[in-house]
């Protein structure tokens, strides 16, 4: 059955109204967290209040431990809601474009402007590249290697078979177009570039920005440190006295090692810090394109690897899930690598 463009409209307006709807109920959610913090703030003044005027009393002291619980608890909660709500939006702006669209002939995706060539032979003439042209009439990518598969597709001359391998293609994907709608949403948590620059970093910065860490000495020192602040702490706790002052002495050494090799470790946390959460986000949204058994021979080309080496490799998504482990606590151990503990 062909459907008409009338019926293809509403189906995106009917999304958009859906999205929009979840997203209020999100938005209220939110409130509602937000007012049960506050309350369970208020309720902690109050009970500390009543400890100062009544004095210690067991009691006082167990009802203070569930304030501070439910307010963890509501903080866990609302980074989910906040998750949800920001996913919602990005989903809606997928819905929104293809309405806009289809009633406008606004595309919110890439034009291909940059990949305008007044030599090339007959881009300029066919309006490939740049507004109200081909490339932005189909583009929906949001990926720098995307993009430029698209536009090297639409500037070279193709084979008969490359193109009927396209459209079998294009045909097994409307079977799954409601996962392509999530898959597109979830790219929009970045842009074109971002995730260029992160292999940029991990393959040239990365190890420019570490060599301060290949000291011998700064490397014995992070493999000791932490069991000797323990181990001062707890003998602190017991004896005391002058335990406390070698702890003091071994705290005050530690700051001073990081103030000397402060610009080193901000130069390389800064360079990455979201990048873990960016990373996160794409392996999720990858996911689902590994699970299906895909059929057309063009698709499979995408997953299919040419080094006999990487027959056996986990999948990408999966990868790029450990990836982004790495760099979360690569940030976190950045400063541990001078950190106390």
């Amino acid at each position: 059955m062909i459907r008409t463009k009338d019926s293809i409209l509403n189906d995106y307006k009917n999304n958009v109204k859906a999205q929009q709807d979840q997203i209020d109920s999100l938005k209220s959610k939110l409130n509602k967290i937000s007012f049960s913090r506050l309350g369970m703030f208020v309720a902690e003044i109050i009970i500390v209040a009543l400890l100062i005027n009544i004095g210690f009393s067991w009691v006082l002291i167990a009802l203070m431990i569930i304030p501070v619980i439910a307010f963890l608890a509501l903080i866990k909660k609302q980074i989910s809601v906040q998750q949800e709500l920001t996913y919602a939006g990005q989903l809606l702006w997928v819905y929104q474009n293809e309405v806009n669209h289809l009633t406008s002939n606004i595309n919110g995706y890439n034009n291909g402007e940059s990949y305008s060539d007044e030599y090339h032979p007959y881009a300029s003439d066919l309006d490939i590249y740049g507004q109200g042209t081909l490339f932005s009439y189909i583009n929906r990518c949001n990926t720098s290697k995307g993009l430029n598969i698209l536009a090297d597709n639409l500037g070279r001359p193709n084979e008969k078979e490359v193109i009927l391998q396209r459209q079998e293609a294009i045909s097994e994907l409307t079977q799954h177009i409601d996962q392509t709608y999530h898959f597109r949403a979830g790219l929009q948590s970045h842009k074109p570039g971002q995730l260029q620059a992160i292999q940029e970093k991990l393959e040239h910065q990365l190890p420019e920005q570490l060599k301060f860490v290949q000291k011998k000495g700064l490397q014995l020192y992070v493999k000791i440190i932490p069991f000797i602040a323990f181990g001062l702490l707890i003998l602190g706790a017991i004896f005391g006295g002058l335990v406390w002052k070698v702890f003091g002495l071994v705290a005050v050494v530690n700051i001073a090692l990081i103030f000397f090799n402060l610009k080193d470790i901000n130069l390389v946390y800064y360079g990455f810090t979201k990048s873990s959460d960016l990373l996160s986000s794409i392996s999720g949204t990858i996911k689902w394109t590994e699970d299906v058994a895909w059929k057309s021979t063009y698709i499979r080309t995408f997953f299919e690897s040419n080094n006999d080496q990487n027959l056996h490799a986990s999948p990408v998504s999966k990868q790029i899930k450990q990836l982004s482990s790495i760099i979360q606590s690569f940030d976190a151990r950045l400063n541990l690598l001078v950190g106390f503990f």
